[in-house]
């Protein structure tokens, strides 16, 4: 029996379908993904990815995010996103954009970097490449979502009480998840920690705010975070560690933006902040060797 032939635009009709099938299970739009999750009771799996450059990013993809025994898993308890940085791939601008602000926004350093988080958009667990193919990997996806409900069990705790005690507790809560590298999603607690400590006496204003700045410098808006820390520079109750904190943050900057003569100046005004503390101890020595770059020595 004779096979029948199949024509070369059947087969482009065959491989656009198959294609379109495999991009629907992975989704590159974060607002509408979170949205399906919310509807559907799922969490969130985010591929930070490089896919035409990331050596061990296109080797998770296939070994474990191509592989069909994975996918009919995953899918019954997560939206699938990818988040790309390709070097020749094109991307829309909205997606460029879109995929900047949550690298800055989830600390991206590395790729390819995977975060569970949930249909808010809240990370709770972290991980990348790992060997033994896609059961191995979905046996570790279900052992991370037990830090979901470790997460949750602070939130649950600290909403319980009222004012700075609320603020401490959701302090604890992010710092919790900061020791796992845990740091995307939060923004409406940050804000409830910084309405809470709203004199800046508790100390957790100043250090959420810092923290906002640092994530509009790490998004390449070095003028934006200036504007920030200026702003908590003139915080009345400013002072000892967290001014000293804000001055280095200002340093920083000006040290990104070339300007060494400013930089010197905000190592001073941070050392005159605190000129005890662990950082206060090095800051001459830095200061020091500044100030001989400065001179050309």
């Amino acid at each position: 029996m004779k096979r029948p032939v199949i024509g070369l635009w059947t087969l482009a009709l065959m491989f656009v379908a198959s294609s379109s099938h495999a991009s629907e299970q992975w989704t590159e739009n974060f607002a509408e993904a979170k949205a399906e999750a919310c509807k559907d009771n799922k969490d969130l799996l985010i591929d930070f990815t490089g896919s035409d450059w990331c050596a061990w990013c296109i080797r998770l993809k296939k070994e474990v995010f191509d592989k069909e025994v994975f996918k009919k898993e995953a899918l019954k308890s997560f939206v699938l996103v990818e988040l790309d940085y390709p070097q020749q791939k094109p991307q829309t601008e909205a997606i460029k954009k879109q995929n900047a602000e949550l690298s800055a926004q989830f600390g991206i350093n590395g790729y390819p970097t995977v975060y569970l988080a949930d249909c808010k958009g809240r990370a709770y667990a972290k991980t990348g490449y790992q060997q033994g193919g896609p059961e191995k990997y979905l046996e570790l996806l279900s052992e991370l979502k037990k830090a979901k409900s470790q997460r949750d069990e602070l939130l649950a705790k600290a909403e319980k009480a009222s004012g700075i005690e609320k603020a401490q507790l959701l302090d604890e809560t992010l710092d919790t998840l900061e020791k796992s590298e845990i740091v995307g999603g939060y923004d409406d607690i940050r804000q409830q920690i910084i309405d809470a400590d709203k004199d800046g006496k508790a100390g957790m204003k100043v250090k959420y705010e810092l923290k906002d700045a640092e994530t509009v410098a790490k998004a390449g808006d070095l003028e934006g975070a200036m504007t920030k820390v200026d702003a908590i520079l003139n915080t009345p109750a400013l002072a000892g560690t967290a001014k000293q904190q804000s001055y280095m943050l200002k340093a920083n900057l000006l040290y990104n933006k070339q300007d060494k003569a400013g930089t010197i100046a905000a190592l001073k005004l941070a050392l005159e902040a605190d000129p005890n503390s662990d950082q206060g101890k090095r800051l001459p020595a830095i200061i020091e060797k500044l100030s001989a770059e400065k001179a050309g020595k």
